[in-house]
Formats: C-alpha cells, structure tokens, sequence
C-alpha cells in the first residue's frame, strides 16, 4: 500500500485520453494496424505514459497482458526495453511479428526467388466452384505456387458484399495439403483468423 500511495501524487485524470483507450487510432498506424485487436489501445498512450512517468532508454516496462503488442512496439520506438506476455499464441505470435527486426535486403531475395521459379503447367485440381472466382492463369498460378508456399489467402471478388469496396471479405485459405472456405466476415475478422492460423501451426512445429 505505501508504493501505491507513493505513486498517487503521479495519478490524474485525463479524460482527454479517452479516445486513446481504443484500437482505433493504431488503424491508420504502420505496423500498429498489422492485427487488429478489439480490446487494444493507441500507440499514443502508450507515449503519453512513457513522457509522464518520465521513462527513458535503460528503464524497463512490464506488459503482462501484451494482447497485439502496442506497448512492446512503442517502446522499441522509444528505445525503451519492454517485456511482455501473454496467454494466447495469437497475442504472442502479433507482438512477435510486430516487435521483429527485419533484414528487407533478406525478404526481398526470398520474394525474389519465389517469384523467379520457372513456371511449370500443373492442373488446377480445385472445385469447380471456383472457377467464378478466378482466371484460368491465377488459377494455375496458385496450384504452382500452393507446393512452395505455407498458404495462399484466396480472395473472392465475384460478390458484392466482399472485396474492393466493402468492409466485408470472403476468402480461401489455401495450404500444400488443406483448405478452407472462410463464411463472410469483416476484414479485422478475416485477419484474425489468417494470424490465428499461422500461430496454431507454429504452435504445432514447437
């Protein structure tokens, strides 16, 4: 009790905050908006907070429920170290992605060799149905790439209530063994599902 008295002198409303309590603003954020995350917050809170209790690079921060990884994120911007946890693989696997440092000399050679294999003709073996979704050649595009890919997120454009436009989408999710037929949702939900994918598969490899 006598820390937490110690802190309230630090403690006052700011009810100008209150829109900072939300996802929302992290929607038009590189890299914040890679997952949305209904119960998240903006990134700028998190820098609010940082300036008001006075943390700089050396200070530590815990987040014990890192949820999409906002304040990992933000205190890497700050260079401010950061841990976090969190019970659900998706919440770890978002912030892990988030949180990453990348080699974009590395990802572009990957791109570049995926995309340089010499098309070889292999023959849809996909419903039917699916012939009103694509071309023949994006179809024989994602039978050759489907071997050598962990998965390929197909998009429906044929309906108007998904695709372009709209903030609903109705997608395939294509793997070298599976697939599956998502029922229409909106974009934030078809994103959780691809990123709940990817996790419960790295949970699977260990």
């Amino acid at each position: 009790m006598q820390e937490i008295d110690g802190l309230r002198p630090k403690l006052k409303e700011k009810l100008e905050w209150g829109p900072l309590a939300t996802f929302v603003p992290n929607k038009d954020q590189p890299i914040y908006n890679w997952f949305y995350y209904k119960e998240g917050f903006a990134s700028e809170l998190v820098f609010n907070l940082l300036e008001q209790f006075r943390l700089k690079p050396g200070d530590t921060v815990l987040d014990p429920f890192c949820g999409s990884g906002t304040t990992l994120l933000a205190c890497k911007e700050k260079g401010i170290d950061c841990i976090g946890f969190d019970t659900l693989p998706v919440s770890v696997f978002a912030s892990r992605v988030k949180t990453q440092n990348y080699n974009i000399g590395e990802i572009r050679q990957i791109s570049k060799e995926i995309l340089a294999e010499k098309f070889k003709y292999m023959k849809p073996e996909m419903p039917k149905s699916y012939k009103r979704f694509f071309t023949k050649p994006t179809l024989e595009d994602i039978e050759f790439f489907r071997k050598k890919l962990d998965m390929i997120v197909a998009n429906d454009i044929t309906a108007s209530d998904a695709g372009f436009g709209v903030d609903t989408n109705r997608v395939t999710l294509i793997t070298p063994h599976d697939e599956e037929t998502l029922p229409l949702l909106s974009k934030e939900e078809v994103a959780a599902r691809v990123v709940a994918w990817v996790a419960e598969q790295l949970v699977e490899q260990g």
